[in-house]
């Protein structure tokens, strides 16, 4: 239980801190952001396929569960990683302000601390 409120902190943290970064964006840029990222399908669709073959796992046992269990947690882990450090490289290409840059990495840092401390716990 520890360990959800602690990654659920972290969302909200995250989503605290994307609040008032985007209160600093002109109109322009906000429009833009959406533009930027608005081709996440493909995202999406690994992050449900890492979920869904973690359940199919669990029903099926093809692999030992607490292996497939550090499986899930490194692959969504370095999803989050990945995915983090596209984006970073999306805003610094299209010139966003360095605050909101700022701020962008710190609410990535932010969720994958509660990641990690969530599968610490949960581990």
């Amino acid at each position: 239980m520890i360990g959800v409120l602690v990654l659920f902190g972290s969302v909200i943290g995250s989503r605290i801190i994307n609040d008032r970064a985007m209160k600093k964006l002109d109109q322009d840029k906000k429009a833009q952001l959406i533009d930027l990222f608005s081709g996440r399908a493909f995202q999406s669709i690994f992050l449900f396929l890492i979920l869904g073959l973690f359940f199919l796992n669990i029903k099926f046992e093809v692999i030992d569960s607490m292996i497939a269990y550090i499986i899930y947690s490194i692959s969504l882990l370095a999803f989050v990683v990945i995915t983090g450090n596209s984006s970073y490289k999306k805003l610094r290409a299209n010139d966003y302000p360095n605050d909101y840059i700022q701020s962008y990495l710190i609410m990535t840092t932010l969720r994958v601390i509660g990641l990690v401390v969530f599968f610490a716990i949960a581990f």
